[in-house]
């Protein structure tokens, strides 16, 4: 019995280990949406510099005016599934962004089904750099680059720490920037907390104790962008 637990304790360790990770170590940039073999680019105003996409080991969140963060619920070294999509709500005016992000959000991820299973390959491009290309399971593309082709005005997100997490109450959050709101989403999109527009400088506690345990994904609006994070209440 304990050859075999054994057995198993090393299969999981070696498959955490097996996804690429170059996926985790970059921010990308997406270049370009193939659907149905149409290339779709992504705009470029004053609303929207650039897509970008961030991928940890548990969640993956891109941002189109708002943001779509993804629930992982398997990944490895060639593809990775996603339990649910959580559509943070946006500020997209233009109707440019708002057909784009239909096409990206909706046409690509079709976030509003469960269980969405994604391909991805990373290749070396010119100069060193690095192609992320995402493909659905009915063969249309999302391609992205690990470097910028517009400046962006997002800063890093992991500039921002969130703790104790998970968190049985009281929950903490910093920032090296100047925070401006924060959210609370559940999984299926609502808004369970909203203190957007109020300033808390640097860091604030926030009383969790009455939201039900479950997986939140926050999203903190600082002077500098906004980042997203994944909330465990116990």
């Amino acid at each position: 019995m304990r050859k075999l637990l054994f057995i198993i304790v090393i299969f999981s360790v070696m498959k955490c280990f097996a996804q690429d990770p170059q996926l985790f170590e970059n921010t990308w940039y997406l270049q370009k949406v193939v659907i149905d073999d149409v290339d779709y680019f992504p705009p470029s105003n004053n609303e929207v510099n650039n897509v970008p996409l961030n991928i940890s080991m548990t969640f993956m969140e891109t941002t189109m005016c708002g943001s779509l963060v993804g629930d992982f619920d398997t990944i490895d070294n060639t593809s990775f599934s996603i339990i649910n999509f959580v559509n943070l709500i946006d500020n997209c005016v233009l109707q440019e962004n708002i057909d784009f992000k239909a096409i990206y959000f909706n046409g690509f991820y079709n976030w509003q089904l469960p269980n969405r299973l994604f391909d991805y390959n990373i290749v070396m491009g010119t100069n060193n750099s690095k192609i992320l290309t995402l493909t659905n399971d009915v063969g249309d593309q999302a391609i992205y680059g690990d470097s910028l082709l517009s400046n962006n005005d997002f800063d890093s997100f992991t500039e921002v720490l969130v703790y104790p997490n998970p968190s049985f109450g009281d929950l903490f959050v910093k920032s090296n920037a100047i925070m401006e709101g924060i959210r609370l989403f559940e999984i299926g999109g609502k808004v369970v907390l909203n203190y957007h527009g109020k300033n808390f400088n640097n860091s604030i506690k926030l009383d969790l104790s009455s939201i039900e345990s479950g997986i939140y994904f926050m999203e903190i609006i600082t002077e500098q962008g906004r980042a997203i994070r994944k909330i465990i209440k116990k």
